[in-house]
């Protein structure tokens, strides 16, 4: 699994983190276990949530930039980019540094431009580059932004860690309507190629848990996290693309495989798998099974042209003549049409 090496400590191999949260499910549970990390000086650049819901553990080793109230046209207007180096300079050198952003688009509105947030938080991943021990930038996006887009680019990090949360409801509604469940129950390929579409259906997502027929949001209880890795493999040291599916229980504020969620756990029986194969002989007008009298009826048929053709010891068949009656238009003649051709 890869959420429990994700959550753990930065690596240098994942300097950048993007949490990507929807209507339908929030990603705040990981957010929050990415700011209190034991053993990591985190920076937590706050403009959506209270500082108190972030930082929670007294072991976490924080500092807070409280930006909440900083809204444009209603307070002076500050330097972002500047107060955010001096924090970064002002870090300890012997730790992991983290620099955590909880929500990218009130950044940019802060900023007024997405092209500036864009290029702050550029410069703040080359700086952290250079930091003595392995640091990560840490941005949530809560709804789909321009600004997100451009983050997900191989421009701006040739390495990506994406954390995408879905809800539960939507992977059972995927089981129900396509008959697809999550891998390896289906093929990777096939799966993706139908959950990629529909999950970018914000309000087809969104109906699935506030519309009428709607079951309301899991986000107090499990979620499905989509983790897209890019950059070198750890095997095979290549650079590649990986996309997988892993469970988070907020219960337990741990990860889990995807089969351990309690909301999936019938996507996964052998018999929920049996029941995802439709029954072609079902809702038919006609009966196609036979009793065992009817089957011993249609035994004793005998076939009329099921030997016709075969030797017998006492007769043969009379063998096959075939009689044509050349039309008027046929060219028929002794000659070889091929005769010029020198073969």
């Amino acid at each position: 699994m890869l959420l429990p090496a994700l959550l753990t400590e930065p690596r240098s191999s994942h300097p950048f983190l993007l949490l990507q949260s929807t209507a339908a499910q929030t990603i705040f549970p990981l957010l929050h276990t990415l700011c209190n990390r034991p053993g990591v000086y985190t920076i937590c650049c706050v403009s959506l949530y209270a500082p108190s819901t972030l930082v929670t553990s007294s072991s976490t080793i924080a500092k807070i930039q409280d930006w909440t109230a900083r809204v444009p046209g209603y307070s002076d207007i500050h330097d972002f980019k500047t107060e955010l180096l001096a924090a970064i300079k002002d870090a300890p050198q012997e730790k992991p540094l983290a620099i955590v952003i909880d929500s990218l688009e009130t950044l940019s509105e802060n900023i007024s431009s997405s092209t500036e947030a864009y290029e702050l938080l550029y410069e703040v991943l080359q700086v952290l580059k250079g930091h003595p021990y392995p640091s990560q930038l840490i941005v949530q996006s809560v709804q789909p932004d321009e600004t997100a887009d451009l983050l997900i680019q191989t421009s701006f990090s040739s390495s990506l860690v994406h954390l995408k949360a879905h809800p539960t409801s939507l992977f059972r509604h995927l089981s129900k309507e396509y008959m697809i469940s999550p891998p390896p129950i289906t093929h990777d390929i096939k799966f993706w190629s139908i959950f990629i579409p529909f999950s970018e259906r914000v309000r087809e997502v969104e109906r699935l848990s506030f519309g009428s027929d709607g079951e309301g949001t899991s986000c107090g209880k499990e979620m499905v996290v989509e983790i897209q890795v890019r950059g070198i493999n750890t095997h095979s040291r290549k650079r590649g693309s990986e996309r997988v599916l892993e469970g988070w229980d907020s219960r337990k504020h741990t990860p889990c495989a995807i089969s351990d969620l309690q909301d999936l756990k019938p996507l996964f029986s052998p018999k929920q798998v049996a029941e995802d194969v439709p029954d072609p002989t079902q809702n038919l007008p006609f009966n196609l099974s036979l009793n065992e009298s009817q089957q011993q009826s249609r035994a004793k048929v005998p076939l009329p042209y099921a030997h016709e053709g075969q030797r017998s010891d006492t007769t043969h068949a009379s063998q096959g003549t075939i009689f044509y009656d050349p039309d008027s238009a046929d060219d028929i003649d002794d000659d070889d049409p091929d005769e010029d051709l020198d073969i």
